[in-house]
């Protein structure tokens, strides 16, 4: 297997197991206003927009990854360097204003010591599309064991398994998450770098605000 098959397969793997590729939150909260098991009814039942456009005719606005977090920023983070995933499969959703975006770490395959993987999901939901951002956001089901973060209107972080951090802004909600495969066992204490963590979701937050 190719090293770029192999990145991509991780990658894959580790959206399913960690639930990274929302699906809209069931809110139990009296505004929801939406029977829970059927996201694509909003606003008291009118059908959601699925061509691409929001409730005035306008496209809904889906934001370039290199727009967002820099490849620099993010290796950054990661210490070493990275790579910007392209997974057309999984990021189909840009016509609804959804932006994906994946970056994996550039591993050595003949280094029998570099047996750590490193990588970075962020999701975008602008909410101008007739489905909105914050239905995506429910902390209290993603992520119980979270704390409160000063981000947006609201927002959370969770360092259970990784560090992941959500908020939402408006009629908006964002998602960061960074996980570390470790097969070694001697990989990246992601505790120590926590607030880079949270500085590259601030960054994230700025540019789509």
């Amino acid at each position: 297997m190719s090293e770029r098959s192999h990145r991509k397969l991780i990658v894959a793997v580790v959206l399913l197991a960690t639930g990274a590729l929302m699906l809209p939150a069931c809110s139990s909260g009296d505004d929801a206003g939406n029977d829970p098991g059927h996201p694509d009814t909003v606003d008291g039942g009118d059908a959601a927009d699925t061509d691409g456009s929001g409730g005035d005719g306008e496209a809904a606005t889906a934001v370039s990854c290199d727009e967002v977090l820099t490849l620099p920023e993010v290796e950054a983070l990661f210490g070493e360097p990275a790579v910007l995933e392209e997974l057309d499969d999984m990021t189909n959703g840009a016509k609804l204003g959804q932006t994906t975006c994946t970056w994996t770490t550039v591993e050595d395959e003949a280094n029998p010591d570099d047996l750590a993987s490193q990588l970075l999901v962020l999701q975008h939901y602008a909410g101008d599309s007739g489905v909105s951002g914050k239905s995506f956001y429910d902390p209290d089901v993603q992520y119980p064991g979270s704390e409160p973060l000063d981000i947006g209107d609201e927002g959370i972080i969770d360092t259970e398994g990784g560090i992941d951090i959500a908020f939402v802004d408006g009629d908006a909600s964002g998602f960061l998450s960074w996980t570390v495969i470790d097969l070694g066992g001697g990989g990246q204490d992601q505790s120590a770098d926590t607030d880079t963590m949270i500085e590259l979701a601030r960054t994230f937050h700025e540019r789509v605000s």
